[in-house]
């Protein structure tokens, strides 16, 4: 089995105040990525949606070794790396022109029923034969828990609308780490950058919900981002930033 490989460039209307790719427009290709690759398996939006079948993703991690700017035409590359029982994982690289890695990210996706949103524990849509022995971080995607002794703060909260909500009626991925970098502010924005995430996606979110979002870091200067719909945890999130030194 072949990897699926796009090139993408980066568009003004993906970038932020520094000419780089916004970490939600990041993930949104990545996204777009995985449709794409799901569909050379064959079990894309256009085979599941008529089984009353969609992918949703449980986990993701990306590191970031230099972020995309303006202009640069990159390569993505992704590809089917396992399944384990009702998991299968999905990785990325994301290469400059010259060939220099960028961004490398996994992820944890699962088929759920578009009607009773629930997880086919037994389904098998994808041959062994299909996935590419290549590991893009030393570990799996493992599930994501908050340390005790963060002391989680209320920073607002986010009601769900029309631009959040994607085809499988629900709040898009992609639109969860534009609440999260909201946080941030411009100030500590304009000194730091991202460069590791890792999300847990929980629960369904969906039109008219409000998330109220905490936020609490560790003595390492780790941030944890968590998203509750009342006394529902939705999605954790574990973000490593760096200095941004111009």
């Amino acid at each position: 089995m072949e990897k699926c490989v796009r090139k993408i460039k980066v568009d003004s209307y993906d970038t932020d105040f520094r000419a780089e790719i916004k970490p939600h427009c990041l993930q949104n290709h990545l996204q777009e990525m995985a449709y794409i690759g799901s569909s050379m398996l064959g079990v894309g939006f256009n085979t599941l949606n008529p089984m009353k079948l969609f992918w949703a993703i449980l986990r993701l991690h990306i590191r970031i070794d230099r972020m995309p700017k303006w202009g640069e035409e990159l390569t993505f590359s992704t590809w089917h790396r396992k399944q384990s029982g009702p998991l299968y994982t999905r990785n990325f690289t994301v290469t400059s022109e010259n060939t220099e890695m960028m961004v490398r990210a996994s992820t944890v996706w699962t088929i759920m029923n578009i009607e009773s949103r629930g997880v086919d524990r037994h389904l098998k849509l994808v041959n062994d034969s299909m996935a590419i022995d290549e590991d893009v971080f030393e570990n799996d995607c493992i599930k994501l828990t908050i340390p005790h002794d963060i002391n989680m703060e209320p920073r607002g909260e986010h009601r769900i609308v029309y631009s959040d909500i994607d085809v499988n009626r629900h709040a898009n991925n992609a639109m969860y780490l534009s609440w999260v970098f909201d946080l941030f502010g411009m100030d500590y924005m304009s000194k730091h950058r991202l460069h590791d995430i890792q999300m847990q996606y929980a629960h369904e979110i969906h039109e008219g919900d409000t998330v109220s979002l905490l936020m609490g870091t560790n003595s390492e200067g780790i941030w944890f981002i968590r998203g509750n719909v009342g006394d529902i945890n939705c999605f954790t999130a574990r973000i490593e930033m760096e200095e941004a030194l111009e």
